[in-house]
């Protein structure tokens, strides 16, 4: 916090080191774990951001990253997890839940509500 606090910029070569877009919140995951976006997962007032290179937890409000995110290609597919297709290994559907398991291995839900959209999204 002492960055923010004193209002450093963090450095140009700290930024993820693909082509990948860079969002606002990947500031605050380690440079270490900086790689292309899978997906986002809401945990109270933190943010679990999946990427190439692994996974963090920030304190960053899930609204505000899907605010960040508004054009970027992922999609919400719940209310707390968002996911960029690139990234889905599958679709699992059993009686009235359906989920997403992505190539790192991490399964998420897709919301009842959304399910449509996102089996046509993804199947497009």
């Amino acid at each position: 916090n002492a960055a923010r606090l004193f209002r450093f910029e963090a450095p140009e070569n700290s930024r993820a080191t693909n082509d990948a877009p860079v969002h606002p919140f990947l500031d605050r995951v380690p440079v270490a774990k900086r790689g292309a976006l899978i997906a986002l997962s809401a945990e109270l007032h933190y943010l679990r951001v999946y990427t190439t290179l692994g996974d963090s937890l920030i304190l960053y409000a899930f609204g505000q990253a899907m605010r960040d995110l508004q054009g970027a290609r992922g999609l919400q597919v719940h209310r707390s997890h968002w996911v960029d297709p690139q990234f889905v290994e599958t679709v699992e559907q059993s009686g009235g839940t359906a989920q997403v398991k992505l190539t790192n291995g991490v399964t998420v839900p897709i919301a009842r509500s959304r399910r449509q959209s996102v089996l046509n999204r993804l199947n497009a």
